[in-house]
């Protein structure tokens, strides 16, 4: 098994260093069809224990998704229900970000508090499941795709990605090293 992480333009080395940029949208269009949708039978966001968490208050960006939820699981001590990667999942996830802003700058302490004037919805991060074994980790305000627990043959279809793709795939050791690095300087 082997983790990896995608930073679009990563730089490990130099002044800025670790840096890399915003991920463009077909990129990760890319990477749900080429790679996740392949692999993950389920999904499951931040911070969402049952369905019912997706419309807080009457907020209605879930309310056309075809929802199945398949069951709980613990991620590291964080409680999360698993939604059914179905075909209308596959495709609202190709064309719609999971963070909503509307009606205002600024979110509320938490993010099942709104009004009709303002209200904010985040997540800060998707997950992507084969059977219970986590697979890869979408964080949202990183700009950062973790692939987690890889079988040899699920990193042999990662690295089938489009090259400029899969220049930016790096092990999350070396990652973290540089990130340790920069500490010591």
């Amino acid at each position: 098994m082997s983790d990896k992480v995608y930073l679009n333009s990563i730089r490990l080395e130099g002044k800025q260093t670790p840096s890399w940029s915003s991920i463009p949208h077909q990129t990760w269009q890319t990477i749900l069809n080429n790679f996740f949708f392949k692999i993950a039978d389920s999904f499951a966001f931040m911070d969402v224990l049952e369905k019912k968490d997706l419309f807080p208050k009457g907020l209605t960006f879930f309310e056309n998704w075809e929802l199945e939820n398949t069951d709980l699981i613990d991620l590291n001590g964080n409680i999360v229900c698993k939604f059914k990667l179905n075909d209308d999942c596959r495709r609202k996830l190709l064309i719609q970000d999971f963070a909503l802003h509307e009606k205002g700058m600024n979110p509320p302490r938490d993010y099942r508090e709104y009004d009709d004037d303002h209200y904010y919805y985040d997540f800060d991060e998707l997950y992507f499941f084969s059977a219970d074994r986590l697979i890869g980790v979408f964080i949202n305000h990183e700009d950062m795709i973790q692939f987690k627990n890889l079988t040899q043959q699920e990193n042999s279809l990662l690295l089938q990605l489009d090259k400029s793709i899969t220049v930016d795939i790096i092990d999350e050791l070396d990652l973290q090293k540089s990130i340790q690095n920069k500490g010591g300087q």
